[in-house]
C-alpha cells in the first residue's frame, strides 16, 4: 500500500527549512530573495541530477556495463592486499595463460578512489560494502560535476549561465549513461577533474586577485589533472586545451607573466606526476610522444617570450632569438638522433584524424570507437546542441579571455566527439555551459521586453518598439520551453533504463514487465559450481563479467590487449568443431559459453529459437559472429546469403552451439539459463 501524503507534515517542513534559511542569514550568511532563489534552484537541479542518475536502483545494485567490473575487481584487490601491492600486482586469471600486468595496462585512479573511500568509511566505522562505494561513487561524482560546472558558468556568464549550465549536464544523455549508478569506471573522474582543471586555471589568470590565491588556484588546477592523469588516457586532452588557449593568447598579443605562471604550474605537476604511474612511464613513452612534448616545450618557449618582451635593448633582443633558435633546433636534432620522439598512439591519431583510420575489425568491434552519427548528437543532446552554436555567436562577439576558453574547449570536445562517439562525454560539459551561455544572452532581450523593463536608444526605439511587444517576447519564451521539453523527457527515460547485468545485455521487458535475468543466472552458476582454475573461453565482451563475477579464468576481456589471442577465441567459433577442438586443446580449455538473444515473448510451439538471422535481436554472439569471422580473416559473405545463413555457416562451432546441435561426445550442454540467451558447454577432447 502506498504511504499517505500528510500536508500537515509537508507544512511544517517547509517552515523548518523557511526557519532554517532565516537561521543562516543570522549568521552573517547573506541570503537575500535573489539569491535563496538561486540557492534553491541549484539544491534542486543537483537533487535532479542525482536522482535521474540513482534511478537504476529499481533493477537491482549492479554495476553498469562491463569495465566497472574491472575497476571493481581492482579496487576489491586493493582493499585485501594494499595499495601497494597493485604496482606488482601480475594478474593470471584474465588473458590466460600469458596473463595481464596490471600496472602496465591499466590506471589506478578509479580503483584507488574506491578502495580509499570505502576505508576511510570502515575507519569511521560504518556498515557500508565496497559494492555499495562503487555503486555510489559515479552518482556522486556526476552530481559534483554538475555542481563545478554551475561555478563555471557563473564566472562565464553570471549566476544564470551557471544554474542553466549545471541543469543542462544534469539532464544530459551522454553524461547520464557515464556517471548512472554503478558506471563505475575512468570517466567518473575524467569529466569532473578536466572541468575542475579549466576553472581553476581560468581563476589563476584573473589579475584582480591577490598573487597567493592565483597561485593556489594554479595549484589545484594541478593536483586535479593529476588525479585525471592518473585516472584516464584520455587525460591529454586537458592540457592540450590548455596548451591550445595559451599559444592562441600569445598570438593574439595577450601575453602576460600570470599566464606563464598559470600554465607553467599544472603542466609540470601533471607530467611530473605521470612517471608515478607505471601504464605512462614504462620507457616514459607519455613525456616522449609529439603532442608531449609539443605542450611541454610551450613553457620555454614562454619563458623567452617574457624576456623577451622585458628586454629593451635590440642586441639584447636578438641574441635572445638566436639562443631560442639553437635550443630548438638542437632539441629537435638530439631528440630524432636518440630516438627520443614517438608518435601519437594510433587510437588517438585516429581521433585527430579519422581519415587515417585503417579498417581494422577488432577495433570497428568496439561500439564506443565508432563515429558518431547525426542520430546520436540529437539524441544525446537535444536543444542542447542548437543552443550551443547559438553560444558561439556571443562568445566571437564578446571575446574575453574566459570566453576563448569555453570556446577552444567547446569547438574541440565537438570535433572529437564526432571522431569517436565516447567522446560525446567529454563535450557533454563543453556544450551545457556553451548552450547555457548561448540560451542566457539569447534570452535576455526578451526577457526584458516581457518584464517591462526594456531600454532602447531614442534613434531605434521606433522602430523596434511595432516590431516586438511584450506578448511576442512571452511567446518566444514559452516557445524555447516547449521546444526543449523532449530532451528532459527523453533524459528521463534514457536514465530509468536496467544496466546491462539487471537486463542481461536485453533492453526489452518481458510481458510480465520485468527484463531477463538470464546473465545473472549465468555468472551465479559459475561462480557456485566452478573454481578459479576452470578456463572458460567466451568471445572479448564478456570477460570482466567472467573473472570479476564468475571467479574463472578467461582468454580475453574488454581490455582488447593482445589481437593475436582474440583472432584465435574468433577461430574457436568460426571454424568447425573439429579444428575448434585442437585451438581449445591448445589453451587448455575446460568450458565455453555463447550468448544469443531473441523476443522471448514471441514464443512458438515450433524450433526455438527460430533458425534465420532475420528473426532473431542484433545483441548477442548471434551477430557478432559476423565481427569474429572479420578478425579471423574470413569473408562474411561465405557464411550469410542475404537473411539466410550459408550451409558453410552451420558446420561452425558457434552456429551449432547456440543451436544445441554441437557434437555431444566434445561439447556437452552444462548449463542453459531460463530463456536459453547464455549456454555453457563443459568441453570433453
Amino acid at each position: 500500500m502506498a504511504p499517505k501524503v500528510s500536508w500537515a507534515r509537508l507544512s511544517g517542513l517547509g517552515g523548518r527549512l523557511k526557519g532554517g534559511f532565516q537561521r543562516l542569514s543570522g549568521l552573517g550568511i547573506p541570503l537575500s530573495s535573489r539569491r535563496l532563489v538561486e540557492v534553491s534552484a541549484l539544491l534542486l537541479i543537483l537533487f535532479t541530477a542525482f536522482t535521474l542518475r540513482f534511478l537504476p536502483i529499481r533493477w537491482g545494485p549492479y554495476l553498469a556495463a562491463y569495465d566497472p567490473y574491472f575497476q571493481y575487481r581492482m579496487a576489491e584487490y586493493v582493499v585485501e592486499n594494499g595499495f601497494q601491492s597493485w604496482f606488482t600486482w601480475y594478474d593470471d586469471m584474465s588473458w590466460y595463460p600469458i596473463g595481464r600486468n596490471m600496472p602496465r595496462t591499466a590506471y589506478p585512479g578509479v580503483a584507488f578512489s574506491g578502495a580509499s573511500i570505502y576505508l576511510f568509511l570502515k575507519g569511521l566505522g560504518l556498515d557500508v560494502s565496497l559494492l555499495t562505494v562503487c555503486l555510489l561513487f559515479p552518482v556522486v561524482m556526476g552530481t559534483l560535476t554538475c555542481l563545478i560546472l554551475y561555478f563555471f558558468g557563473r564566472d562565464i556568464g553570471g549566476r544564470e549561465v551557471g544554474l542553466f549550465a549545471s541543469f543542462f549536464l544534469a539532464i544530459n544523455n551522454a553524461f547520464i549513461g557515464r556517471t548512472s549508478l554503478g558506471f563505475f569506471d575512468n570517466e567518473s573522474i575524467g569529466v569532473p577533474g578536466m572541468v575542475l582543471t579549466f576553472l581553476c586555471f581560468l581563476r589563476s589568470l584573473e589579475e584582480d586577485k591577490p598573487l597567493r590565491n592565483r597561485l593556489l588556484y594554479a595549484l589545484a588546477a594541478g593536483i586535479t589533472l593529476c588525479y585525471v592523469t592518473g585516472s584516464w588516457g584520455a587525460a591529454r586532452y586537458a592540457p592540450a586545451v590548455l596548451a591550445l588557449y595559451t599559444l592562441v593568447m600569445l598570438l593574439r598579443g595577450r601575453y602576460s607573466r600570470n599566464l606563464l605562471i598559470s600554465y607553467t604550474i599544472p603542466i609540470a605537476l601533471a607530467y611530473s606526476f605521470s612517471l608515478l604511474i607505471p601504464t605512462l612511464s614504462l620507457r616514459y613513452r607519455y613525456l616522449r610522444a609529439i603532442d608531449s612534448l609539443s605542450i611541454l616545450a610551450l613553457i620555454p618557449l614562454l619563458g623567452f617570450y617574457d624576456l623577451f618582451k622585458h628586454t629593451k635593448r635590440v642586441r639584447n633582443k636578438i641574441l635572445l632569438v638566436a639562443v631560442l633558435i639553437i635550443l630548438l633546433a638542437g632539441g629537435l636534432w638530439f631528440l630524432e638522433r636518440g630516438g627520443y620522439v614517438s608518435g601519437l598512439a594510433k587510437k588517438f591519431w585516429g581521433v585527430i584524424n579519422p581519415w587515417s583510420r585503417t579498417k581494422n575489425p577488432l577495433a570497428e568491434s568496439v561500439a564506443e570507437h565508432r563515429r558518431s552519427s547525426w542520430g546520436s548528437f540529437f539524441r544525446d543532446f537535444g536543444i542542447t546542441l542548437s543552443l550551443s552554436l547559438v553560444g558561439i555567436y556571443f562568445s566571437l562577439k564578446q571575446l574575453d579571455p574566459k570566453k576563448l576558453l569555453i570556446l577552444l574547449y567547446f569547438t574541440t570536445s565537438l570535433y572529437f566527439a564526432g571522431s569517436m562517439i565516447r567522446l560525446t562525454l567529454i563535450l557533454s560539459a563543453a556544450a551545457s555551459l556553451m548552450a547555457a551561455y548561448g540560451l542566457v544572452e539569447l534570452s535576455k532581450p526578451f526577457m526584458e521586453i516581457t518584464l517591462g523593463g526594456f531600454r532602447v536608444p531614442e534613434t531605434r526605439r521606433r522602430r523596434l518598439r511595432p516590431r516586438i511587444s511584450p506578448e511576442l517576447g512571452g511567446a518566444f519564451l514559452i516557445t524555447l520551453f516547449l521546444i526543449s521539453t523532449p530532451t528532459v523527457v527523453n533524459s528521463v527515460k534514457s536514465a530509468y533504463t536496467p544496466g546491462s547485468l539487471a537486463c542481461s545485455g536485453v533492453p526489452a521487458r518481458l510481458s510480465g514487465g520485468g527484463y531477463p535475468q538470464d546473465w545473472i543466472e549465468a555468472l551465479t552458476w559459475i561462480r557456485n559450481n566452478l573454481n578459479s582454475d576452470n578456463v572458460v573461453v567466451s568471445w572479448w565482451d564478456y570477460g570482466y563479467w567472467l573473472t570479476g563475477i564468475g571467479g574463472v579464468k578467461t582468454l580475453a576481456d574488454g581490455g582488447t590487449l593482445n589481437g593475436t589471442q582474440i583472432q584465435q577465441v574468433a577461430k574457436i567459433y568460426m571454424y568447425n568443431q573439429t579444428e575448434s577442438l585442437k585451438i581449445l586443446r591448445r589453451y587448455g580449455a575446460d568450458y565455453i559459453l555463447v550468448f544469443l538473444t531473441y523476443n522471448p515473448n514471441q514464443r512458438t510451439s515450433g524450433r526455438w529459437p527460430p533458425e534465420g538471422p532475420n528473426q532473431m535481436w542484433p545483441l548477442g554472439d548471434n551477430v557478432k559472429w559476423s565481427w569474429m569471422a572479420q578478425i579471423a580473416r574470413l569473408n562474411v559473405s561465405d557464411y550469410l546469403a542475404g537473411a539466410t545463413w550459408t550451409d558453410k555457416f552451420k558446420e561452425t562451432t558457434i552456429y551449432n552451439l547456440m543451436f544445441r546441435t554441437a557434437d555431444p561426445d566434445h561439447f556437452q550442454l552444462a548449463f542453459s539459463s531460463t530463456f536459453g540467451y547464455v549456454l555453457i558447454y563443459r568441453i570433453e577432447y
